[in-house]
């Protein structure tokens, strides 16, 4: 039989051995790794970069039925993408 003993909103001790919560690290937006790679400010500012991308995206949006869960899947990722652009 198992010991669970809560010890704070972070930790639980199981069998005598700590635990602690770790989330996963939230992913960089494009905006972010553009910002972090563009350190000179002799450039135009990231937001003219990443508003060109995400026009350029908008070329691949897809309007044609190869199959109806195809398209959703498709249409919800180019919308993930355009949405961790900014």
């Amino acid at each position: 039989m198992r010991v669970y003993q809560k010890l704070d909103e972070e930790t639980i001790m199981i069998d005598g051995v700590k635990y602690q919560k770790v989330e996963e690290q939230k992913p960089q937006t494009l905006l972010e790794i553009i910002r972090e790679w563009n350190d000179d400010d002799d450039n135009p500012p990231c937001e003219i970069l990443v508003d060109m991308i995400e026009r350029w995206m908008t070329q691949y949006e897809c309007d044609y039925v190869v199959c109806a869960e195809y398209l959703q899947g498709y249409n919800a990722l180019m919308e993930t993408l355009k949405e961790n652009l900014k």
